[in-house]
């Protein structure tokens, strides 16, 4: 019922994707600027 809520609300979806893209991005530049 999460993805069907999801796809009811584009902006939203967008939103989770574009926080969840760039805390990956984030993290992977940490590690590598410590590593």
């Amino acid at each position: 019922w999460i993805q069907k809520r999801y796809m009811e609300t584009p902006f939203l979806r967008a939103a989770f994707q574009v926080v969840l893209g760039g805390g990956l991005v984030l993290a992977a530049g940490i590690l590598i600027g410590s590593g």
